[in-house]
């Protein structure tokens, strides 16, 4: 089931999900070197939020704010978003 959303509230979306992508790169940049933010990667047409890194590990942050707030919708979204980076 694909949820719609008014068109005049996107821009109130966006700014939470900015808003939550800040948050997660103030507080990692203390600990993580913030190699990329919203960049394509390479070839893959793939475009996360943030890519984070500390040698030897890379940490790829894709941030989904699902409209609806039932666990199966989180659930849903954290698979989806396995599915569309598994093949890093």
């Amino acid at each position: 089931m694909k949820a719609y959303h008014c068109m005049q509230d996107t821009a109130l979306y966006m700014a939470r999900h900015n808003a939550i992508v800040a948050r997660i790169k103030k507080a990692g940049s203390t600990k993580f070197e913030v190699h990329s933010e919203n960049q394509l990667l390479d070839h893959q047409g793939l475009r996360p939020d943030l890519v984070l890194k500390k040698a030897p590990n890379v940490f790829v942050v894709d941030v989904t704010v699902p409209f609806d707030n039932r666990l199966a919708a989180f659930e849903a979204v954290a698979t989806k978003k396995k599915g569309k980076y598994e093949q890093l």
